[in-house]
């Protein structure tokens, strides 16, 4: 599985990285959104897990962005923010997951169902 992970803090691209990695799937790491979307262009993901706040884009364009390029990636989002509402719009326009930082606790889970082919968990 190719997993592209969209963050600007290096420190949480890190630590997702070291709970997820295994010897089977090719991790890369991306702090901007702009590039992100030339990465996932010019290249096969199947994951892409990213932070709910970022510099110039916010997650619902870059979401449909990415469903523009390749409508069988599945996205995850995680935020530091608790606030309820980012979750339901989650949902709404059809994530596959929502994590609070740095709670990781569930996300292998949710990508071995995503390898798996489980359409939705939540």
């Amino acid at each position: 599985m190719n997993i592209l992970i969209v963050d600007d803090s290096q420190i949480y691209s890190n630590l997702l990285i070291s709970i997820i990695k295994n010897k089977k799937d090719n991790i890369y790491s991306i702090n901007n959104p702009l590039q992100a979307l030339e990465m996932i262009k010019n290249g096969k993901f199947d994951l892409v897990i990213t932070e709910m706040i970022m510099n110039y884009m916010n997650v619902i364009h870059f979401f449909y962005q990415i469903m523009k390029i390749n409508k069988n990636i599945k996205v995850i989002i995680h935020s530091n923010n608790n606030n309820g509402n980012f979750e339901k719009i989650s949902k709404i326009i059809g994530v596959y997951g929502y994590y609070i930082k740095p709670d990781f606790s569930s996300i292998k889970r949710d990508i071995e169902y995503i390898k798996k082919g489980v359409v939705y968990i939540k």
